[in-house]
């Protein structure tokens, strides 16, 4: 229920003012986050509810092709995995894959 990306985003990359963050916690604008890390640096993002859904499903097992199809369920909104992976490759969030049987 807290901008939790956009307070953290301003104390830790400063690409958040804490002026934004202020108005946001004003109005109570929830927001969705993703952590990992980056060897030992810690990172946050915000995240879509599409990205959210796809991390989940993933996250619990699914493969990626059954991860993509929870994309087309009402209130994911749009979803674009080229540019999701491309971002995600270079954050470093994805590390690589692997052939489920």
């Amino acid at each position: 229920n807290y901008p939790i990306a956009s307070l953290m985003t301003a104390h830790m990359y400063t690409s958040t003012s804490f002026e934004e963050v202020g108005q946001k916690l004003r109005h109570n604008t929830a927001e969705t986050a993703l952590v990992w890390r980056r060897g030992l640096q810690p990172c946050i993002a915000l995240c879509t509810e599409a990205e959210a859904l796809l991390m989940t499903c993933i996250l619990d097992g699914q493969s990626l092709l059954e991860a993509l199809d929870m994309q087309n369920l009402p209130g994911c909104g749009a979803f674009d995995f080229q540019d999701w992976l491309q971002r995600a490759v270079a954050q470093g969030l994805v590390l690589g894959a692997k052939l489920l049987h």
